[in-house]
């Protein structure tokens, strides 16, 4: 599925021959590219960097920014390459909240790569995700963090929670300045330190 859509931006960016018209021809830079994903899809970013999702990356990545990473589903845990990789986990996840995040964390504790794991305080699993969050009306679209409907939920009512608009603003900043960086071959800890102090929720342990 990566492949694939990767194959369209690279029709999309080299004619106008595609839905957009000549909006993207010549536009995009794909000499390398940044991968993200959430819960599942974390999981799917780390296999797929790591050559362990059954073919080959199409192009080369540059970083990969994984929230609320859900342990590995199937088989054995990925190994995922020394790129640098931000991991953002909440304190109030109801859904992976058996620390979702070791299984790539112990693998990325190499002197030659760039790790950051954020933790923030009062954020969920489902407000990364705009079709998972209650605004959107859905029956699947809960609070994950409240223990009323979720008594998984690590979530304590001392710890102040962040909203779906507070959660995704911090999501946006960090992988936007994530990908900065490493398009800069800048370093991603550097990027990301001024963030607990925009943030006061926010948390930032930088390994490798």
């Amino acid at each position: 599925m990566f492949n694939r859509h990767l194959q369209l931006w690279q029709d999309w960016n080299r004619d106008n021959s595609g839905p957009f018209g000549d909006l993207f021809t010549g536009q995009i830079d794909l000499s390398s590219i940044g991968m993200i994903g959430h819960s599942r899809g974390g999981d799917a970013v780390a296999r797929y960097a790591s050559d362990d999702a059954g073919v080959p990356p199409l192009l080369p990545i540059s970083a990969m920014v994984l929230f609320a990473p859900v342990l590995p589903i199937t088989g054995e845990t990925p190994d995922p390459p020394p790129i640098p990789t931000v991991i953002t986990e909440g304190t109030c996840d109801g859904d992976v909240s058996n620390d979702p995040s070791g299984y790539v964390r112990d693998k990325l504790l190499e002197p030659d790569g760039s790790t950051v794991m954020i933790t923030v305080a009062g954020a969920n699993h489902n407000f990364f995700n705009t079709e998972w969050s209650p605004s959107t009306g859905r029956p699947d679209g809960i609070d994950d963090g409240d223990q009323a409907g979720s008594p998984q939920s690590p979530c304590t009512p001392a710890v102040p929670r962040l909203s779906e608009t507070e959660q995704r603003t911090l999501a946006v900043k960090i992988a936007a300045r994530t990908f900065n960086a490493a398009a800069q071959d800048l370093s991603i800890t550097s990027a990301l330190s001024t963030l607990p102090a925009e943030f006061p929720s926010a948390t930032v342990h930088a390994y490798g």
